[in-house]
């Protein structure tokens, strides 16, 4: 081990557990995964009696699946509403335009019916699949009582398949 090498893993030894995360993620940007080694390498080992590990991982990660649900799901209802307000805005133009416009504005509001409705059947089949309250995770996400995102209707199932993929690739394999 180089000198400049001993000197430096000596001073992450003396610093503060905050100080070692910021280091390390600064290293990370920096690609040098030596850095992040030697890093990772002073910082102590303890034992601990926790809660069951298996128990968090399924916590944190369908929370964090629920928190990434609910930002995709605010965000397709937002499209939506763009979109009927384009076409409000549609009320003052001239009859030969607005045609035109209307038919490709409705066919816009079917896509974002059918992602909306693609997406809520994610969250729902992944609750399903994992033992979770469906209704439970909407109340988390700050999905209104009113509001049922499982309505009858057609899917997007390339949407669909894509979220269902990404959110499960978020959860534990055991």
């Amino acid at each position: 081990m180089k000198q400049t090498t001993k000197r430096s893993v000596k001073l992450y030894e003396g610093l503060a557990p905050k100080q070692l995360a910021a280091l390390t993620l600064q290293s990370m940007a920096d690609m040098n995964a030596e850095e992040v080694d030697k890093i990772r390498g002073a910082v102590p080992w303890k034992q601990y009696n926790c809660i069951d590990a298996a128990y968090t991982d399924w916590r944190d990660a369908f929370h964090t699946v629920v928190l990434v649900w609910s930002v995709e799901y605010w965000r397709q209802c937002f499209i939506y509403a763009s979109t009927l307000s384009r076409l409000q805005s549609l009320t003052s133009a001239a009859d030969d335009q607005l045609d035109d416009a209307f038919d490709s504005i409705r066919k816009q509001l079917q896509q974002c019916v059918a992602r909306q409705l693609a997406h809520s059947k994610v969250l729902y089949d992944l609750c399903n699949a994992h033992g979770f309250d469906y209704n439970a995770v909407l109340k988390l996400a700050g999905v209104p009582d009113r509001c049922n995102p499982l309505d009858d209707g057609d899917i997007d199932q390339a949407f669909y398949q894509q979220w269902f993929g990404d959110l499960s690739e978020c959860l534990p394999r055991h």
